[in-house]
């Protein structure tokens, strides 16, 4: 291609681009191509499991990173935590239900708050569901960092910040009974020390368009990234 083609060419890919960029918009294009370059990245260094099935979740290990969308830039496929070394993570089971109360649990247990959500009149027209999961975490060496600790200065595993499902209003069920739950900045902390393991389980808020297929998303990471990730098939035990 003679130096003349190669000039004329490269003014048709600008103009195609400032074109896009005017009907779209800069930011949207621009994130086109980041989420594109992020899927790449996933596709090629992020780890997903099912059911049952353990991820390491490694703090200490570089984030994978590929160069691009443009010269001389770099995607990175960071997943921070609250932690330094690694958590084994499972999701050992996840089940929709109507109501807390349908999953056996009464308005008096101790360790459901915000139940409101399903008995309060005033949230009859948003029609949650609860979803419960059960994990399961095993301390390989993890170490906590300054920031993980609760406004009143207890030390301890935020568990939002390891394993959340995508899909959810809010935490409303937590069972660990780790800190004292009548402080609500202690919710859904646990401690947890190296070489140890224990079952957590969690209920949540969420609202009621559940896929079909009752495929539920699980990301890891204070970010939420798609560095690890659990695609868990739910048991629907709705009745309404």
């Amino acid at each position: 291609m003679r130096k003349n083609e190669r000039t004329a060419l490269i003014i048709v890919c600008c103009a195609l681009l400032i074109a896009v960029a005017g009907t779209f918009g800069l930011p949207i294009l621009l994130q086109g191509i980041s989420d594109a370059s992020m899927q790449r990245l996933t596709d090629e260094y992020g780890e997903i499991a099912g059911s049952g099935e353990t991820l390491t979740l490694n703090a200490d290990e570089e984030s994978p990173k590929i160069e691009g969308p443009f010269p001389g830039q770099t995607t990175v496929l960071e997943t921070p935590f609250f932690f330094s070394g690694s958590l084994d993570v499972a999701v050992d089971s996840a089940t929709v239900y109507d109501s807390p109360l349908q999953a056996g649990i009464l308005d008096s247990d101790q360790y459901l708050y915000n139940g409101k959500l399903f008995t309060d009149s005033s949230f009859k027209d948003e029609n949650f569901k609860f979803l419960l999961c059960s994990y399961t975490i095993h301390n390989v060496n993890a170490v906590l960092s300054e920031k993980a600790t609760t406004s009143t200065g207890k030390a301890g595993f935020l568990l939002s910040g390891i394993i959340e499902p995508t899909a959810i209003v809010e935490a409303v069920y937590f069972n660990d009974g780790t800190f004292d739950f009548i402080d609500p900045s202690e919710r859904g902390y646990f401690s947890l020390s190296q070489g140890k393991t224990k079952t957590i389980t969690v209920g949540y808020a969420i609202h009621n368009d559940i896929p079909s297929d009752n495929a539920f998303e699980f990301r890891c990471g204070l970010n939420k990234s798609m560095r690890y990730r659990f695609i868990v098939t739910a048991t629907d035990m709705r009745e309404g």
